[in-house]
């Protein structure tokens, strides 16, 4: 009985008057340090993926160029009458000469490219905005 006495005269310390301030300006550093790194991040991803769909677009031009597709569509404009006598072949095999699997990964990265820089965008307008908390 006689400790809780004790613990009940006891006067409760106070924190120290800087506190509140110290903590927020703790915050406001994390905020900043988590906003820099998500930045950082995000701009290695838009540097990868841009450089992922240039040589994806590189390499599906240079299979298209390699797989005689260009001289059978220069048949459009030459030999109307054979391609249109014959359309149904025609556009078999230039459905068979078209790099599907380079497009298919072309087509991807551009959308991952799209979504980072979009992400990125919306990250670096976060910044401008004013959250930082003060007392």
């Amino acid at each position: 009985m006689a400790s809780t006495a004790l613990f009940r005269t006891a006067k409760r310390p106070l924190p120290p008057a800087d506190l509140l301030g110290g903590i927020l300006t703790r915050i406001n550093k994390e905020r900043k340090n988590i906003w820099q790194r998500k930045m950082l991040a995000l701009i290695v991803a838009a540097t990868a993926s841009i450089a992922g769909l240039a040589f994806a677009l590189y390499a599906t031009i240079a299979s298209f160029a390699r797989s005689g597709a260009p001289a059978f569509l220069k048949l459009i404009v030459t030999d109307t009458g054979a391609v249109a006598a014959y359309w149904k072949d025609f556009t078999y095999f230039l459905l068979e000469t078209i790099p599907a699997g380079g497009l298919a990964v072309a087509l991807a990265l551009a959308a991952v490219v799209a979504i980072v820089m979009r992400t990125l965008i919306r990250t670096a307008r976060s910044a401008q905005a004013p959250h930082a908390f003060t007392l």
